[in-house]
């Protein structure tokens, strides 16, 4: 079975906690963090194992789901 790849829009307490869950879950796996604080985001993203970027992409070609 194939892990359905997701995104999450915003770094702060809460997305931390998303990051977290998604990151460690054996059923799902975190490919984007989406926050404009480039500092912010890339730190959770690096402690994540995803990607970062500072926008919501134009297109979600390979993505399942957005948190």
């Amino acid at each position: 079975m194939t892990r359905p790849r997701i995104v999450l829009v915003g770094a702060g307490v809460m997305g931390t906690n998303h990051a977290r869950v998604i990151a460690q879950s054996e059923s799902a796996h975190l490919a984007l963090i989406v926050d404009p604080r480039e500092s912010v985001g890339r730190s959770l993203a690096d402690r994540s194992g995803a990607a970062w970027s500072p926008e919501i992409p134009d297109s979600f070609t390979g993505i399942d789901a957005v948190v």
